[in-house]
Parts: structure tokens; C-alpha cells; sequence
């Protein structure tokens, strides 16, 4: 019985591991995406000054 028990909570363990290594996971990506599209946006942010300066000049 001790043993069967003991499967259950490796089971179980396992089980919540792999769900909390999925959440790390799922906000590691978002944080990237984040990163990848804040640094879009500055470059278009930075061409388009770099625009508006010519046009003043």
C-alpha cells in the first residue's frame, strides 16, 4: 500500500511539475515576444525620426 501511495504522489508530482515547467515556459515566450516587439517598435520609432529630422533640415 505504501508503494502505491507513493507512485500516486511521484504521479501527481510529476504531473505538476511538467503543468509548472509549461507556465515557465508560456511566460518565458511572452517575455520574449514582448522584447521582440518593443524592439520593433523602437526601430520604426528611430527611422521614423530620423525621417522627420531630414525633412527638417
Amino acid at each position: 500500500q505504501i508503494k502505491i501511495s507513493y507512485n500516486v504522489d511521484c504521479l501527481v508530482n510529476q504531473e505538476y511539475s511538467v503543468r509548472e515547467m509549461w507556465s515557465s515556459l508560456l511566460k518565458v515566450m511572452q517575455r520574449i515576444k514582448k522584447e521582440l516587439l518593443e524592439k520593433k517598435d523602437l526601430s520604426r520609432r528611430k527611422k521614423k525620426w530620423t525621417k522627420r529630422s531630414r525633412k527638417t533640415t
